[in-house]
């Protein structure tokens, strides 16, 4: 596939589509902070305090900080919790 090929129809290579630039393809899609924030359904600050953290992928862009979606998504689920099952725990007596 081209990079032509790669982005929306009717747009140029660096031309802004919503919010985000197209990229040319290898490139990761990188997003901005507010736009992790409300995809992950958690405030900037928050966000900014995991970069603070190093708690949290991200990428710097000269002074900016962006998030390729792809380390967000592998990020999510090294973290995810999984669901307790109560009826294969044996419980106390006395209790």
């Amino acid at each position: 596939m081209t990079a032509a090929e790669a982005r929306p129809e009717g747009s140029k290579a660096g031309e802004r589509v919503g919010r985000m630039r197209t990229t040319p393809v290898g490139l990761p899609s990188l997003i901005d902070i507010e736009t992790l924030a409300v995809s992950l359904g958690i405030s900037i600050r928050h966000v900014r305090r995991l970069v603070a953290e190093r708690r949290i992928p991200y990428v710097k862009v000269g002074h900016l900080i962006r998030f390729d979606r792809a380390d967000v998504a592998r990020w999510v689920l090294e973290h995810r919790v999984e669901v307790f099952d109560r009826s294969s725990v044996r419980r106390r007596r006395g209790s």
